[in-house]
């Protein structure tokens, strides 16, 4: 039996032979599709909306130009990515500035080229207050990220290694209230919006509605008007199981009515939830060896590092290209697929009564794109190649 290529047509099945492996594959339709998902979900369920794409999580200019080109806004988090962002093109009004790695220069030029920005650290507001006072006659907004402590706000989703966050201002220990005096006592700048980040490994829509809770508490008791309201991103749509984009905001919208907040902005910031599903990696089968009781030890030219570089994973999603009619290999009980790396825990997955992989055959592994590009190194083999398909060609990256 043939396996195909489950995320491609029939007629694309041959673009695997045109990839150099390892190399990944940006499938422009699948995140054109991710997007606008996202944004009819955000429009049946907000009166006023903006969406963010993460950076972070995948920064390949193929992704960033395409981005830009469906109208959704770029969310970064330190200057290098504030530079990147630019350079792809992106206008400061077109850009939401969060994180501690900012800098007073780009600092500067968001608020003036009035893009979103939510305060981080301490020495955000020293160069908020000096930009402010040169420009004098000038008013700029501002938002504040707040510290989200689940065990407090949603102690289903704390994880036992981090209960608290070390990011934004914490009401505990009167950094809120201070930050909020010093934005107060500022000349020209207003306090518009509320950041409240937090992602979770559960992804439970329960927790969206808690933030919304949270947020509400804060607004009232310290009497705050706003005009946004920025919820991150942590949306666990690739995840089989999870909800869809639609319940996530469903439940969003839902708590922002019944707290009498409808009227604010909502932003929301998803990275893995546009990108993750958009991206294949390809590899090659270079070496196999026999292990023990009957077992093959299969060496491909991928790694572990591109698929997880938290060692974590070995259920991926794959899809085996074989060189030759399967239906003439022996069957293999046990065939462990391992990476190129020098590294023993190299160990990818595993196929159990599969047919038998030889050298030359391909492994397709998909869902596989967010936070690993960004994330992975030139240790020991160069980063793969990006490709984008489009309108089934398939074109080399820049």
């Amino acid at each position: 039996m043939r396996r195909l290529i489950m995320i491609w047509s029939e007629m694309r099945k041959g673009i695997v032979g045109e990839v150099v492996t390892p190399g990944w594959v940006l499938d422009l339709g699948t995140l054109e599709g991710r997007v606008a998902a996202c944004r009819a979900a955000m429009a049946d369920n907000f009166a006023r909306w903006r969406m963010g794409y993460s950076v972070k999580t995948n920064g390949c200019r193929a992704v960033l130009d395409a981005i830009r080109r469906l109208g959704v806004k770029a969310e970064v988090v330190s200057a290098d990515e504030w530079k990147l962002a630019r350079e792809a093109g992106f206008e400061p009004r077109d850009i939401i500035y969060n994180g501690p790695m900012k800098d007073r220069a780009s600092v500067a030029e968001a608020m003036r080229g009035s893009a979103v920005v939510n305060v981080e650290c301490w020495r955000e507001l020293d160069w908020i207050e000096e930009i402010a006072e040169a420009d004098c006659g000038k008013e700029y907004k501002i938002g504040l990220r707040v510290r989200v402590d689940l065990d407090k706000v949603s102690p289903r989703d704390a994880a036992q290694e981090e209960p608290t966050s070390r990011f934004g201002f914490s009401e505990d220990g009167g950094d809120l209230a201070e930050a909020l005096r010093r934005i107060n006592a500022m000349p020209g700048v207003r306090l518009a919006g509320l950041h409240l980040h937090r992602s979770t490994r559960g992804r439970h829509v329960d927790l969206y509605r808690k933030l919304v809770g949270y947020a509400s508490d804060v607004i009232a008791r310290y009497g705050l008007r706003l005009d946004y309201l920025d919820l991150g991103g942590g949306y666990g749509l690739e995840t089989p199981g999870k909800p869809s984009c639609g319940q996530y905001f469903g439940a969003i919208g839902t708590e922002l009515q019944r707290h009498g907040l409808q009227d604010l902005e909502v932003i929301v910031e998803p990275g893995t939830a546009v990108v993750a599903g958009a991206f294949s990696l390809v590899t090659s089968v270079i070496d196999v060896k026999h292990g023990r009781d009957g077992s093959l030890l299969v060496t491909t030219d991928g790694s572990q590092n591109d698929l997880d570089i938290f060692y974590r994973r070995n259920d991926f999603k794959r899809d085996i290209i074989y060189g030759s009619d399967p239906a003439e290999r022996s069957v293999v009980p046990l065939q462990l697929v391992c990476g190129c790396t020098c590294l023993e825990q190299d160990r990818i997955t595993r196929l159990v009564n599969s047919p038998a992989l030889m050298p030359g055959d391909k492994i397709l592994w998909r869902n596989v794109g967010a936070y690993t590009l960004s994330l992975s190194s030139d240790f020991i083999r160069r980063r793969p190649t990006v490709y984008v398909l489009h309108d089934g060609r398939l074109t080399r990256s820049e």
